[in-house]
């Protein structure tokens, strides 16, 4: 039987105009995804600014107002207290420190205490040059809030460092002891292995775009004077400033997250 040549290209037809007007479902991002690139749009500074709280003192009255909340009210500064260091990493940066011949019982006296290595962390930065830079969870969250809202109000933070390992401070106490620095030198601007806040990923190194490295001249920028007028309100606070009872070297770049009942 031959074939009805016109009912076919009627059919084809017909079957092409059902397929264009099929509705077409966009393809779905899955929720892991969406949340890496949204994290990365954060850390790239190209989401909308975040609103954040009020000064929590007015400028013109230095008086704290009832109606406002106490900056451990937010809820970005709720992180629980770090859990203190276990006895196998105490005594492997003992070991350590003892072969550099630190007096850990004089760090100790002076109010320094052997703190945690993290056990989670999060990435706030991704630089060509330094790789990427990450924080503890907590501290990450307030880190991206309180840039955002820096960059509201004109200001620009650059992270420098972030979370340092027990194993690379140690490469830098190596380091400096085989460039001829004395004990004294190390310990006026560097912390044993063990004892330093860069280990808990609560701690940053911040400067600016006008000030883009580790110095006291940081302190003369605007970046470190919005620091000091708002950190607090994301749970940041100085961690070295001048004449501290650690005897350590005034860092005006060096912040730590600050944890609840810590």
């Amino acid at each position: 039987m031959g074939r009805d040549i016109g009912a076919d290209r009627h059919y084809i037809a017909r079957t092409r105009n059902q397929q264009t007007r099929m509705p077409v479902t966009p393809p779905r991002l899955p929720v892991r995804r969406f949340s890496a690139v949204l994290i990365l749009l954060l850390m790239a500074g190209c989401a909308a600014p975040t609103k954040v709280p009020a000064p929590l003192v007015d400028a013109e009255d230095p008086v704290e107002r009832a109606d406002e909340p106490e900056a451990r009210d937010y809820p970005w500064c709720d992180a629980p207290p770090l859990p203190p260091a276990d006895n196998a990493y105490r005594e492997r940066m003992e070991a350590i420190n003892e072969e550099f011949g630190f007096p850990l019982h004089r760090l100790q006296i002076e109010g320094l205490r052997m703190l945690p290595d993290a056990d989670a962390l999060q990435p706030i930065e991704i630089d060509p040059n330094r790789g990427m830079l990450t924080m503890s969870p907590d501290a990450a969250w307030a880190w991206i809030l309180m840039r955002a809202a820096a960059r509201a109000d004109g200001i620009g933070l650059v992270p420098l460092s972030s979370y340092r390992s027990p194993g690379y401070q140690t490469l830098i106490i190596r380091n400096r002891i085989a460039r001829g620095d004395t004990m004294a030198e190390i310990l006026h601007t560097s912390l044993p292995p063990g004892f330093s806040e860069h280990h808990t990923g609560d701690a940053i190194d911040i400067g600016s775009p006008s000030f883009p490295g580790l110095g006291q001249g940081f302190a003369e920028t605007e970046a470190f004077a919005w620091l000091e007028a708002n950190a607090a309100r994301f749970c940041f606070e100085l961690s070295y400033p001048k004449d501290n009872p650690y005897g350590l070297a005034f860092e005006p770049w060096h912040w730590r997250y600050v944890r609840r009942a810590q």
